[in-house]
């Protein structure tokens, strides 16, 4: 393939949040790629009426391209039926919530790529200066002390790109894990068998995402009771070394009682504690402790409501 021929492909999948993706798109297309052309393939996880008209409004362009899912099939085969209509040599995965922080992101990950790294992974940043954009940055600079210590699989796919014959080659992502959680580690893993994933730091996605403390617990609950146990089945080592081993509360029974009567208490308080994390009393390393913990128990109360069903869901 001749550097006129190539392509790289950015895919987004996007389900009841037509406006931001609209936005994300247009950035996308302003991306300036060196000896490649560009292409935006948005897939529409079955989202319902109104997401549908405000996709309408994407320019009418050759290399925009929207694919439509009559239902809703989940975050990781939303992102597999992109890549199989993608036509680009790379991958580049983004979360329809996130806009690139510059022009040049899509390059940055393509240079990495064409050094040698078969996947590479970059920040997620907020969009102001207030203290879940400053929590973010925080979990970025952790991602990156990670990756740098050799735990690859700490990144996330919301910034990741990849070869398309290394994304084949692994699998794809897994499409059991239908909700938040597990399934951009889950396939970093099975692509760092393939060869080195890459961190590059200037390639940098901003977040939109309005955050909130009932809205973080409800994923992290999500994420326990959902992924946890086929991540854990799968990648025991991974799962310790990422710090979920420790508040995993899927094995004793009085283990499970305690940690669903804490994670209700932090789903319960909330609200309040969002005012008190979010309002500039309490230093910062005390309000992200706060959302540390709380995090945590509601974690830990996913696992410890964990079904039967989920917990024997073969491995692919």
């Amino acid at each position: 393939m001749t550097s006129a021929e190539r392509k790289v492909s950015v895919i987004v999948p996007v389900f009841e949040d037509g406006a931001r993706a609209l936005d994300a798109v247009l950035a996308l297309h302003a991306q300036r790629v060196s000896g490649a052309t560009l292409e935006v393939v948005i897939v529409d996880d079955g989202s319902r009426e109104r997401t549908v008209r405000e996709l309408d409004a994407l320019p009418d362009d050759t290399s925009i391209r929207v694919v439509r899912l009559a239902q809703n099939a989940g975050r990781s085969a939303a992102r597999n039926r992109g890549a199989e209509e993608a036509q680009g040599d790379v991958l580049v995965f983004m979360d329809c919530d996130c806009l690139p922080a510059d022009a040049h992101f899509v390059q940055r990950h393509l240079d990495a790529i064409d050094a040698g790294h078969v996947a590479t992974c970059g920040d997620v940043k907020g969009f102001d200066d207030a203290f879940w954009s400053r929590y973010q940055a925080q979990a970025s600079v952790r991602r990156r002390h990670a990756f740098a210590a050799g735990r690859h699989y700490a990144g996330t796919s919301q910034n990741l790109a990849v070869r398309r014959a290394t994304f084949f080659a692994a699998g794809g992502f897994d499409s059991a894990y239908r909700q938040y959680g597990f399934e951009d580690r889950d396939l970093l893993i099975r692509m760092g068998r393939l060869g080195t994933i890459g961190w590059v730091e200037d390639a940098c996605v901003i977040h939109r995402d309005i955050l909130s403390l009932p809205s973080v617990f409800r994923k992290l609950r999500e994420a326990g009771r959902f992924g946890a146990a086929r991540f854990h089945l799968a990648y025991p080592d991974a799962y310790r070394a990422l710090g979920y081993g420790r508040i995993d509360a899927s094995g004793r029974l009085l283990r499970r009682s305690a940690a669903i009567l804490a994670g209700r208490l932090a789903e319960m308080a909330a609200p309040w504690l969002d005012r008190l994390a979010t309002s500039g009393v309490l230093p910062f390393p005390v309000a992200a402790m706060i959302v540390k913990l709380g995090s945590a128990a509601s974690f830990a109360r996913g696992t410890a409501e964990a079904t039967g069903e989920t917990l024997r869901r073969p491995l692919v």
